[in-house]
């Protein structure tokens, strides 16, 4: 319980990708986290429909709130590339190489 009114008492973290950086960074928050997620991100500052999102398993909920979190932050978004589209065709096999032909026999003596 102490590391949980401490947290929520030094935390001002609102955004969920900053939230999983600090989970990536911070080996007792991550510990924190498994024991309690809800919790946790309630602690870290996270809205409702944020630990809704990410407890359901909502990646594309989640992509959407990170994505548009860069987008609001200029920092952020010149880290963002927008992929191109990219059509990579695998190259026709190479033929396989004729085996080659046996030497002719030389001509010689006839055999008796």
């Amino acid at each position: 319980m102490v590391a949980k009114e401490a947290m929520a008492a030094t935390t001002t973290t609102t955004r969920v990708s900053d939230f999983f950086l600090r989970l990536g960074d911070e080996p007792e928050l991550l510990a924190e986290h498994i024991r309690d997620p809800e919790g946790t991100m309630a602690a870290a500052g996270l809205s409702s429909e944020q630990i809704r999102m990410v407890l359901a398993g909502d990646l594309e909920g989640v992509r959407r709130a990170v994505d548009e979190e860069f987008a609001a932050d200029p920092v952020r978004r010149r880290l963002i590339v927008t992929p191109r589209m990219v059509i990579h065709t695998p190259k026709p096999p190479e033929p396989e190489p004729e085996p080659p032909e046996p030497p002719e026999p030389e001509p010689g003596p006839p055999k008796p």
